[in-house]
């Protein structure tokens, strides 16, 4: 067996880099501001993880034996880190959006169905090239926990961010060019591709 460092190198050099990827928040509709807070989301969520998800055990015990068998499965929360701008936009949208859950002084929703507060999410991991390449959706999304901002006299150079932990029912996964596309014309393709530093034709 040849231990070959080019083979290696051959075979790694297309590994998927964790820095290359975009996640959005689909919010409601009657959510103020959650048009806004979606297409912020996509420059603003600076760090999330691919989803996980376990499959449960059941074990039958046989003659002193446990035959395991594959049990239900369920899903862990999705967390984000997001950057705060001085407008709030994500911020903002996202404390609405938890408040028509439960108002904070009125403890009632506002959404007019019991399941209306619960949209859609993705995270799509891109290629170095810039394209698409896997894409997670996040089923019946919601806020179920949205962290505090520290604030201190004494922070310098720092721009603000806060967690929030997403619950959804479940997730789809589609490779490919089925995520948030990067158009070189438009302006989103610009600024995504200027962040990756990739070359730019507008033709």
């Amino acid at each position: 067996m040849a231990f070959k460092v080019t083979d290696f190198i051959n075979e790694a050099q297309d590994g998927a880099r964790p820095s290359l990827f975009l996640a959005q928040i689909n919010f409601p509709v009657s959510v103020p501001g959650g048009i806004e807070a979606r297409d912020r989301s996509r420059f603003l969520i600076k760090s999330t993880s691919i989803p996980a998800s376990t499959l449960g055990m059941i074990e039958l015990p046989f003659m002193g034996r446990k035959i395991k068998l594959a049990g239900d499965r369920t899903f862990e929360d999705w967390s984000t880190t997001i950057i705060n701008d001085e407008k709030f936009s994500v911020r903002a949208a996202i404390e609405a959006w938890s408040d028509s859950i439960n108002g904070l002084q009125s403890n009632t929703p506002t959404f007019s169905q019991s399941i209306g507060y619960r949209t859609t999410g993705q995270v799509v991991q891109y290629s170095a090239r810039g394209n698409p390449i896997r894409t997670y959706t996040f089923h019946n999304i919601w806020p179920s926990a949205l962290a505090a901002i520290e604030l201190a006299w004494e922070t310098e150079s720092t721009i603000e961010e806060f967690e929030c932990t997403w619950t959804y029912d479940y997730y789809t996964v589609k490779p490919g060019d089925d995520g948030i596309q990067i158009e070189a014309g438009s302006e989103i393709g610009l600024s995504i591709r200027s962040a990756l530093g990739l070359s730019v034709t507008v033709g």
